[in-house]
């Protein structure tokens, strides 16, 4: 699955390639996909933010689309969506990061509802500072959510309301993205200019 102004899917390694979605800016102009996700438990759920600010759902499969930015704020002049995590096992749960200020109105979302509202979970998080990437452990019940800033990584335990600075030894960089190795119990934190980090996770209880 990837996205440019649509998103395209393949079944076949690459080998072709077919698009399932129409141009999801509505100008039709250069707003190209800047994240897309597809739901693990439900693959016909797919969510794709683009480039001048929306956010948009299909539960068919790409059949159809739905514009889910109610309570987001999001416009053409707001920061870019770049990651989307989307619970395994409850497909209408995400989250999802922007670098959005804090003065645009948030940069850590939470829907429960497949994107009929949302939630702000960012308030902890120091004001002057950006979040460029976004993971969440899910193997407890209790999940935590990471947030990679420009200043290193924070985490919270409680969606939101509390969040500490994370990764003793990570150096107070910006954070461009994250990946979770769930059996290894590791975050792998790559930096802008300062190379590739992983950072052991606490064992769920």
């Amino acid at each position: 699955m990837l996205g440019g102004q649509r998103v395209w899917q393949t079944l076949d390694r690459g080998e072709n390639w077919t698009a399932i979605s129409p141009v999801l800016s509505p100008t039709g102009g250069p707003a190209v996909i800047t994240a897309v996700a597809i739901a693990p438990s439900r693959p016909d759920t797919l969510y794709a933010a683009t480039q001048d600010g929306l956010f948009f759902a299909t539960f068919d499969g790409g059949a159809s689309w739905l514009e889910r930015n109610q309570g987001l704020p999001f416009g053409p002049d707001s920061g870019l969506t770049r990651d989307i995590a989307i619970d395994p096992t409850r497909p209408n749960r995400v989250f999802i990061q922007t670098t959005n200020t804090s003065e645009q109105g948030g940069r850590i979302w939470m829907t429960s509802d497949g994107g009929l509202s949302w939630t702000s979970l960012d308030s902890g998080i120091p004001a002057n500072l950006l979040v460029m990437s976004l993971a969440v452990d899910w193997r407890a019940e209790n999940l935590t959510v990471y947030a990679g800033t420009t200043r290193g990584v924070f985490s919270s335990i409680d969606l939101g309301m509390h969040w500490l600075l994370f990764g003793q030894g990570l150096p107070r960089t910006i954070v461009m993205g994250f990946q979770i190795l769930p059996k290894q119990g590791l975050l792998v934190a790559a930096t802008f200019g300062r190379g590739v980090y992983q950072i052991p996770l606490a064992v769920p209880r």
